[in-house]
């Protein structure tokens, strides 16, 4: 699984009885497989700080292959970073 962030959430009766300043807020770490949102975990305020600055970060993004021209998505650390294509891993 891969970290990808910390999210936050508000309360949908905020928008019936009071503004939404006043509505209590909570943090959602989200965690993805390597096809769909695999897992979405609420976090503390002491852990919402070792998520936000320590806690490494993954991103998802889009590569295409020069070798068979398919593209496919990917989690990376960070951009400079490439993954393996999966059609030309399998040959």
């Amino acid at each position: 699984m891969y970290y990808i962030g910390i999210y936050y959430s508000a309360n949908n009766s905020a928008k019936r009885v009071e503004d939404y300043s006043r509505t209590r807020k909570h943090a959602f770490a989200y965690y993805y497989s390597d096809k769909s949102l695999e897992k979405r975990e609420k976090v503390s305020g002491i852990k919402l700080i070792w998520y936000k600055y320590f806690k490494k970060r993954y991103k998802k993004l889009t590569f295409y292959c020069s070798e068979c021209g398919y593209k496919y998505t990917g989690f990376v650390k960070s951009k400079k970073d490439r993954t393996e294509c999966p059609r030309c891993e399998k040959d």
